[in-house]
């Protein structure tokens, strides 16, 4: 199940601060998001999240692959239990911090136009390290939580990723051009795009995403019924049909079916003789 809510009140005692009444998304390793954005070479990604484990490895706050000739660009946890990341054309040489991961909140940027990677504890710089240098595109769509392995979004690897995100921001050569916020509709708790508009949910899963004290029900998430309208209730009190015209006198008419034209309306020809002969 997917969580949102603010910090504030969590029972648990968790110690409250500036940071810590932010909104945040929470996986519980069953939910993956696929975005509608291509990281680029001059792509800066900053991600504001916390690991709810440190198991199971292989974990993606983040990734874009790039087997074969794309773009790869991920930040995870390694084999060893490490932060790690990759930013570099095709598939290889991923990066490990050789930090620790723990459950702490941190903020961890990719910076393509500097070259650069940076992971911050409580604002403070705990790792930096040098990227490749990528000259093309990543050929599959950034993903939250897992990593996309085909151009629909529809083959997801490393899916069980159990991570609180609280925000995530993209920019190119220092626009930004991405800004995913947790927000709240129609009573399930989403990413939105605060750039675009977009609003993104679960791909991995059918738990709905809700709020940690209730699950919307079914009313607060299915579309409202259409009201009943005006002249439909009209013809139900003059007892006609909205779709013929007849009144219900006329219906029951005795009629017969003709072979060409199933369920099509035919007077009797008795009736039709003694109409011809009041003429």
């Amino acid at each position: 199940m997917l969580v949102c809510m603010a910090a504030t009140g969590i029972a648990g005692g968790m110690a409250l601060s500036a940071m810590a009444a932010d909104a945040y998304i929470d996986s519980d390793g069953t939910q993956s998001i696929v975005l509608d954005y291509y990281v680029k070479p001059n792509t800066k990604i900053v991600a504001d999240y916390a690991f709810l484990s440190v198991t199971p490895l292989q974990s993606r706050v983040f990734a874009a692959t790039g087997r074969e000739a794309g773009l790869s660009c991920a930040h995870y946890i390694n084999g060893g239990g490490n932060y790690a990341f990759a930013f570099r054309n095709g598939d290889g040489d991923w990066l490990n911090t050789a930090v620790q991961v723990t459950t702490d909140r941190r903020t961890f940027e990719i910076d393509g136009p500097n070259k650069k990677a940076r992971l911050d504890t409580g604002g403070e710089l705990t790792k930096e390290m040098n990227t490749a240098t990528p000259t093309v595109t990543a050929v599959y769509p950034l993903a939250l939580f897992a990593t996309v392995k085909n151009e629909e979004g529809t083959y997801l690897e490393n899916p069980g990723s159990k991570v609180r995100l609280y925000s995530l921001q993209a920019y190119e050569s220092g626009t930004l051009v991405m800004d995913l916020q947790p927000v709240l509709k129609n009573g399930v708790y989403l990413l939105k795009d605060a750039v675009t508009g977009k609003v993104y949910g679960p791909v991995v899963g059918n738990t709905p995403w809700s709020s940690a004290s209730t699950t919307p029900s079914a009313a607060a998430t299915s579309p409202p019924r259409r009201a009943r309208s005006r002249g439909r209730a009209r013809n139900r009190r003059a007892g006609t049909s909205r779709r013929t015209g007849r009144s219900r006198a006329a219906r029951r008419l005795p009629c017969r079916r003709r072979r060409a034209t199933r369920w099509r309306f035919q007077p009797d020809p008795r009736w039709i003789s003694a109409v011809r002969r009041r003429r």
